[in-house]
């Protein structure tokens, strides 16, 4: 699967989930990168399981004014992949904890995390990496870095 593939995926489940939350969710993207780079070869299924995260279990737990970015960005020989949501946040240490495979009961949230990492390391032989972080007010921060074929 490409990049564009997953991104037409993932637009096509945005559109159903807009269509759900109605006026309640506000979606974002920032797509910077060069057109040879949206026709990078990924592992299936990588990005559009992370959105699905960030809507079931950070924004449909807010009353309302739910907001999800997705960053595309192509520099320093590196594909950076960002989804942002102003949901329910974690607690600390929460992600360290899911990357670890511990967790994994929480309603799948860590089976799903944890089958991410494992396929992009043997993918991308131990050179992409799945960073999660709390944001400020709320709201989790996935950042997926792919290393660019060709590029070091």
């Amino acid at each position: 699967m490409t990049l564009r593939e997953e991104m037409d995926f993932i637009n096509d489940y945005l559109e159903i989930e807009k269509a759900r939350f109605q006026d309640e969710l506000a979606i974002e993207k920032t797509f910077d990168a060069r057109e040879a780079t949206w026709d990078t070869k990924i592992p299936i299924m990588i990005f559009q399981p992370l959105v699905e995260n960030a809507i079931k279990h950070g924004i449909r737990k807010k009353e309302r004014g739910g907001c999800l970015r997705i960053t595309v960005d192509d520099r320093g020989g590196k594909l950076k992949v960002e989804i942002e949501d102003n949901g329910a946040g974690a607690e600390s240490g929460f992600f360290d904890r899911l990357l670890r495979g511990e967790n994994v009961k929480i309603a799948g949230l860590g089976i799903g995390v944890r089958n991410i990492q494992q396929r992009l390391a043997r993918h991308f032989e131990g050179r992409a990496s799945i960073h999660f972080e709390s944001v400020s007010g709320g709201g989790v921060k996935v950042t997926v870095t792919i290393p660019l074929e060709g590029e070091s």
